[in-house]
């Protein structure tokens, strides 16, 4: 009995095992732990034995196992085969013997011919894990559990690498996993149970309910612990007669437990059955073993192999020695070999290759998995790996450097030995490239990683870093693809401009000179440093005796003063000539600021109080009315308005003589900074919360950043309003562009946009939404006009493909058509329902409308062509075909209806998809995508009902779908609040995730340059998609250009990452 199994703590887990298979919530067991914990023989050996013999409740059990990965539904197939022919003989064994008509050794199958031909379907190298699949539904009829145990499961990710070649294995297991009288099995090395998170990506296992990472899925296997070991070893050696003394036994477990105070099955196993095999007995022969470098027990596994290597034969212990160093890699793992991948690197010693493998597969030491074309070879385990490598790599070597032997090859051996160098060479040259590929596809996910991480700049560094070793890697097309997208999204993303580095502590605040040349920054270090914009620190002031709270430059750039925690303020000149000192706070000053003017100073302070000062030090007039303390104060650009921050987490506006006239409120923690923007239309505040807040002066948040892992101190903008400087208590100082070269925010379009669309001539956005008002924007984000006069809502619009006109759809049932001068033109006609779609033709000469009652076809005089009738009508979208001959429409239950554009009907066909949210013809009309509003997947059909692809991406209901004018790129919508760019094969391009809520609409423009949404936030975003058209040297060099100055001046970089742009161009 294995020693994995002799514990009373294996018999335990196989008690805990078998109770988990006779639940219905455990239809799927993970069984990890480390390499040589003993997972395959608790299966072999204890688990799959007690299946066969005992029933679980009601049903008898059918256990499968399966080893071999390569094709795996064929391989499965054979296996389940022979499982139902050993079942159905032990049965009549069982039965016979029961009624002592016949011995079991006399029992032969007979079955009906039409299960016989079932089993030879599955027996045949034609099996398909669809085959597979229909005879588990049958045996699910016939209350018999069927146990699928897939052992040594890592060993199929190495068989099978990619995402796309495992999709459909587990596909099938989710299929499996549905059946009532099927659970699956799955032993696992804990290192890669991460693999595992792509069950949870796969449709069918979803729809099974069951997290993969559950605790009701995961059966922890770990190692013995000392005291599980001594009760082993003495169990065992009591099976076989064979006693060792006390303290031999004391000392092996001490050898063999390691620091974390465990003892691996193999090890023991191994250690144990050579001490047996030797007849050690007593602790003084064990010591004797040792030498000077090596501790007995590693002696003793050496002495081990090298016996098995012995039965092998004087004249072929060298073959021998050849195939067990070939059955392992220099990453330390056991590969999986066929006779003829060892053959070919086994030189004169291939006529030995037969019987060497006989006798190392009867040993126990190498497993031979059948498969078919070919069986396959492995070492039984990979704790043993370094000892083979280790004894039998430098004789190897050795042998390597023997020049005579070339000297003496003939013609034909000498090609062979350099056919045999290339193929070294040329799997030397893969695994590099393998190796680089890698490399490059890490520093890309740490970019996507970094930038969820809100850390911006070393996210750039690192998707500059994967895009630049790309070039010079021949990595294949989708990682190529990854590693675009995750940089143009970086490039996309960025706002952080620079970092600062130099205070010794937190830095409390920072400001820009008027002149946008310089920066000044206080801190908790009592200094004030003066920088360039270019992140060089120019200057350090000394004088505060306290923390440095607050700095500000006054309005001709020449002086500087500052609030500090001594309850002083100092005058500066900008060389660090101190001026004056002001006094007249009770408590530290938290914040000081000049008038637009430059006469007066502005204090907030602890106090409770802010205070305005002359110049030259006298104080003007108090301010005693606030109900917290001061933390932040500013002038608005007139002078006629100051904000503050307080210690209750709000910000307050007020009039010069102390009236309060708004409050903002939306930090979950104080206040610490705010200022006006140059053109004191917004106002920009930092939190103890970590955030920065920009808000209209009504109270609206326009925009958030995230990024600092401490408070934000201080904020200021350059001069023209383009850039934001940010001070934290996490010793940076953080620049960021207000200015977004790829999106533009539209907001005040109402509480909920229903609908949004682009001009013909790219010089309109339209929205609609629930406050009964079509907006007309630029695109830049003024507002041009709002056109009133419906009501219950607007829920769809759409622009004439002629730009003229516009249409829309009311929650009031009336189809509506607009000038875009905001003239109601005619009222095409009216639903008796609300209007939940409506497009034009591509002619500008009919109209589509869509209620979830009918659907209709108009002429733009307002006269009805056509109803397009279905019995139960029900669903969201119809859409005109880009040719302008049909027009399509979900009618409920998953059927979709194709009609011409007299409205008759052309084809009906049935998708898969219960609920369709979304739907729209591609550009060359020759098929449908269609969005899910349950799976949240997107499937492309034909025209006749054959389902094409499908993409998997979203997390909500695909509820919005649009293709741009090439057909190149497929856009979604979804309420998990993103938009997904695709290629037309289902490769994902691009994530958006810059609402706030879900999505309600999207559209490209007519020349597929952007690509606006709008979203129940109430915010419309239109996308400049031209960095689609940049190639990975021009997003390098973009990326490039805006690290130049972190780069060049941050003191944290190393010096490779310092030099990383130095040969791109700007």
């Amino acid at each position: 009995m294995p020693a994995g199994i002799a514990s009373w703590q294996r018999q335990r887990d196989l008690k805990q095992l078998v109770e988990r298979i006779g639940r219905s919530d455990c239809k799927l067991i993970v069984i990890h732990g480390d390499s040589g914990v003993g997972k395959s023989s608790l299966i072999s050996a204890g688990l799959v034995p007690i299946l066969e013999q005992r029933a679980i409740g009601i049903q008898d059990n059918l256990p499968v196992m399966v080893r071999a990965y390569t094709d795996w539904d064929r391989e499965l197939g054979q296996r389940l085969a022979r499982a139902i022919e050993a079942c159905r003989d032990r049965k009549r064994a069982r039965r016979a013997i029961e009624r002592g008509e016949v011995k079991p050794q006399s029992l032969r199958h007979e079955s009906a011919d039409d299960f016989n031909q079932q089993l030879d379907i599955l027996k045949s190298d034609d099996c398909s894990a669809a085959d597979v699949l229909g005879f588990l539904r049958q045996l699910d009829r016939n209350n018999l559990r069927t146990v699928l145990i897939f052992d040594q499961f890592e060993e199929f990710f190495f068989v099978h690498p990619s995402p796309a070649q495992r999709r459909s294995f587990f596909t099938f297991l989710g299929e499996c996993l549905q059946l009532l009288s099927v659970n699956v099995v799955l032993p696992l090395r804990e290192d890669y149970l991460h693999y595992l998170l792509e069950f949870n990506r796969i449709p069918e296992i979803c729809a099974t309910g069951i997290d993969t990472l559950s605790r009701t899925v995961l059966y922890p296997l770990g190692n013995f612990s000392a005291n599980d070991a001594h009760a082993i070893i003495s169990e065992l050696t009591e099976q076989a007669r064979f006693y060792l003394e006390p303290a031999l036994v004391n000392e092996l477990v001490q050898d063999l437990t390691d620091e974390s105070g465990e003892v691996r099955p193999i090890e023991l196993q191994i250690v144990g059955a050579q001490l047996q095999t030797e007849g050690i007995r007593d602790l003084q022969t064990y010591r004797q073993l040792r030498e000077s470098d090596k501790p007995a027990k590693e002696i003793l596994v050496e002495r081990y192999l090298a016996e098995v290597v012995a039965d092998c034969g004087s004249d072929s212990d060298r073959a021998a020695e050849l195939v067990l160093y070939l059955l392992t890699d220099e990453n330390n793992t056991r590969p999986l070999k066929t006779k003829a991948e060892l053959a070919a690197d086994m030189g004169d010693e291939v006529t030995r290759l037969d019987l060497v493998l006989d006798i190392l597969v009867r040993s126990g030491l190498v497993m031979l998995i059948p498969e078919v074309p070919s069986d396959r070879y492995q070492l039984v385990h990979d704790y043993l790996v370094p000892y083979i490598r280790q004894q039998q790599g430098t004789n190897l070597l050795a042998e390597l450097e023997q020049e005579r032997a070339l000297r003496s090859l003939t013609e034909a051996e000498l090609r062979q030995t350099l056919k045999q160098l290339e193929k070294s060479l040329e799997q030397e040259r893969q695994a590099r490239q393998r190796a680089e590929i890698a490399e490059v596809d890490a520093l890309s996910l740490s970019s996507q990683a970094l930038f969820l991480l809100h850390d911006q700049l070393r996210g750039m560094v690192a998707g500059v870093k994967a895009g630049k070793k790309l070039k010079d890697t021949e990595a294949p097309k989708e990682v190529q693809l990854r590693v675009i997208a995750r940089l143009r999204q970086a490039v996309y993303d960025i706002r952080e401009v620079n970092r600062l580095h130099g205070h010794g502590d937190w830095v409390h605040n920072v400001c820009v000179s008027p002149d946008g040349q310089f920066l000044a920054s206080g801190s908790r270090d009592r200094t004030i440093k003066l920088w360039n914009l270019a992140g060089q620190e120019l200057r350090t002031f000394s004088g505060h005796t306290d923390w440095v709270n607050s700095v500000c430059f006054s309005p001709d750039g020449q002086r500087l003063v500052s609030g500090c925690g001594d309850d002083t303020m100092k005058l500066w000149t900008l060389d660090g000539h101190e001026l004056v000192t002001f006094i007249g706070h009770s408590r530290g000053v938290r914040s000081v600021c000049f008038s637009p003017d430059g006469q007066m100073l502005a204090s907030g302070s602890s106090d409770c109080t802010i205070k305005l000062w002359s110049l030259d030090g006298r104080e003007l007039q108090t301010s005693s009315k606030h109900r917290a303390e001061i933390l932040c104060v500013r002038f608005s650009p007139d002078g006629q308005l100051l904000a503050s921050g307080n210690s209750d987490n709000t910000i307050r506006l007020w009039s010069l003589d102390g009236l309060e006239l708004e409050t903002f409120s939306s930090h979950r923690d104080r206040v610490v900074s705010i200022c006006f923007s140059p053109d004191g239309q917004t106002v920009v505040s930092g939190s103890g919360d970590g955030t920065i807040k920009l808000w209209s002066l009504d109270g609206e948040v326009l925009q958030t950043f995230f990024g600092h892992g401490e408070w934000v101190n201080s904020l200021c903008f350059s001069p023209d309003g383009q850039m934001l400087i940010s001070g934290s208590g996490d010793r940076t100082i953080r620049l960021w562009s207000l200015a977004s070269r790829n999106r533009q925010f539209f907001a005040g379009c109402g509480s909920r946009v229903s609908s949004v669309r682009l001009s013909p001539n790219n010089q309109l956005l339209a929205s609609c939404g629930e406050d009964d008002a079509i907006r007309l924007w630029s695109l830049d984000g003024e507002l041009i006009r709002t056109i009133l006069g419906n009501s219950a809502g607007v829920n769809s619009i759409s622009f004439s493909p002629d730009g003229q006109t516009l249409v829309s759809g009311g929650g009031n049932g009336m189809v509506k058509l607009w000038s875009l001068e905001g003239q109601e033109l005619r009222i095409i006609g009216k639903h008796n329902r609300r209007v939940k779609w409506i497009c034009f033709s591509p002619d500008s000469q009919l109209l589509a409308s869509r209620s979830s009652s009918s659907i209709k076809l108009w002429n733009l005089d307002g006269h009805e062509l056509a109803v397009l009738y279905h019995p139960n009508l029900s669903g969201n979208v119809v859409c005109f075909s880009s040719d302008g001959q049909m027009v399509a429409a979900d009618v409920g239950e998953g059927m979709v209806k194709l009609w011409d554009s007299h409205g008759e009907e052309l084809h009906t066909f049935h998708s898969s998809i219960e609920r369709i949210n979304s739907l729209c013809f591609s550009p060359d009309s020759q098929s449908l995508a269609i969005g899910s509003g349950d799976l949240g997947t997107i499937s492309l059909w034909s025209l006749d009902g054959k389902n094409l692809r499908t993409f998997l991406g979203h997390s909500a209901n695909a509820s919005y779908l649009c293709y741009s004018p090439n057909g190149q790129i497929l856009a979604s919508g979804s309420g998990d609040r993103t938009v997904k760019l695709w290629s037309p094969d289902g490769e994902e391009l691009q994530t958006f995730s810059d609402h706030s809520a879900g999505v309600t609409d999207i559209c490209f423009s007519p020349d597929g340059r952007f690509l606006a949404s709008s979203s129940c936030d109430g915010t419309v975003i239109l996308r400049n998609l031209e960095l689609f058209n940049l190639d990975l040297d021009q997003l390098t060099n973009l990326g490039c250009n805006w690290l130049r100055n972190y780069l060049r001046y941050n003191p944290t970089l190393s010096d490779s990452d310092r030099h990383l742009c130095d040969n791109i161009n700007r």
